[in-house]
């Protein structure tokens, strides 16, 4: 697959690359054959009772259950804000604020969800590993490899805000034609100074800002990748070869419709420095979910006009601003 970033131009020839000729044996699946879920769905609808029973009695809700209504609940949002991004650029200031605060404010929510549905998953292993020492040390590794998986992107970033007093705020670059949308997470940086978090000492490992086009195609990539790992941690003697897709989660297929095709109308450029990260492009063909290929976005070009929606401060207090010089 390719995976060179590629140019607006030819991004704009190739941006549905589905085709009637397309063979979709050939493509690597996302969710399971038959159905948007992922395969961890399954497993867990057919559990052993006494391993329902210790899900149960650990206060955790079903998985086969939870992981449908994380998957619902996070594909509306994200449908939420691929809705308001164009309504961002109205020329009436009223609307175009509005939709980008709706934006930020669903956006704060999705960060928050896939933290806790990694947590979830995290516990939901722990429990069917309980009593078993070597089961027990494999799904504590299972479970740090899924705070890695959402760490980065979405935990650290929620946690600036709901605990350091950070907020979102409205970041877009345009170079010719192409517009890119996206947020940063400003708060204090330093004495008497606000600034995207990674001028923190403390939180170098977030962005100085995030583009919708990386982090809206990593959020339905990160529901099926952390089904992936968890997937990866569920002992042995609970799997099989050959599984039926659980019946279909009410609700999933709508919102799954509405995403797939705005995905693909995202920019293909994005902000400094998020060339560096592998994004697939996803299909939905009928009721199953693949990867129609892999890509990076083209890094942003040097003469692109980069504008900052800053939060008020107190007087006398300074501003660092996203994608300047740190120094």
């Amino acid at each position: 697959m390719e995976n060179k970033p590629e140019t607006p131009d030819s991004m704009s020839k190739n941006q549905f690359s589905m085709t009637a000729v397309l063979d979709a044996e050939k493509l690597r699946l996302m969710s399971e054959e038959g159905s948007p879920l992922p395969r961890l769905s399954t497993l867990m609808a057919e559990l052993p009772e006494r391993f329902i029973e210790a899900i149960e009695e650990a206060l955790l809700p079903t998985p086969s259950y939870e992981i449908g209504y994380r998957f619902e609940r996070i594909l509306r949002w994200v449908a939420d804000i691929l809705y308001q991004l164009p309504l961002t650029q109205s020329s009436y200031t009223v609307t175009a604020e509005s939709s980008r605060q709706k934006a930020l404010e669903v956006t704060e929510l999705i960060m928050h969800e896939l933290s806790t549905f990694a947590e979830y998953l995290s516990k939901v292993l722990r429990t069917l590993a309980a009593g078993d020492e070597q089961l027990e040390k494999a799904a504590q590794t299972t479970g740090r490899r899924l705070t890695n998986e959402v760490v980065h992107l979405f935990k650290l970033p929620i946690n600036k805000v709901k605990h350091d007093g950070y907020k979102l705020t409205w970041c877009e670059a345009k170079y010719n034609e192409t517009v890119i949308l996206g947020f940063s997470v400003y708060g204090p940086v330093a004495a008497r100074t606000a600034g995207p978090a990674t001028f923190h000492p403390k939180s170098p490992d977030i962005a100085e800002g995030y583009s919708f086009a990386l982090f809206l195609r990593n959020t339905v990539r990160g529901l099926y990748r952390l089904c992936e790992i968890a997937e990866s941690g569920v002992p042995s003697a609970l799997t099989r070869e050959n599984t039926q897709p659980s019946a279909l989660y009410p609700g999933v297929l709508e919102p799954m419709r509405a995403v797939m095709p705005m995905l693909a109308t995202l920019p293909r450029m994005g902000f400094p420095g998020e060339n560096r990260h592998e994004l697939c492009e996803l299909i939905l063909d009928g009721q199953t979910v693949r990867v129609l290929r892999t890509f990076r976005l083209a890094p942003l070009k040097p003469t692109a006009h980069i504008t900052a929606y800053l939060s008020v401060v107190a007087p006398g207090h300074s501003y660092k601003l996203p994608f300047w010089s740190k120094k």
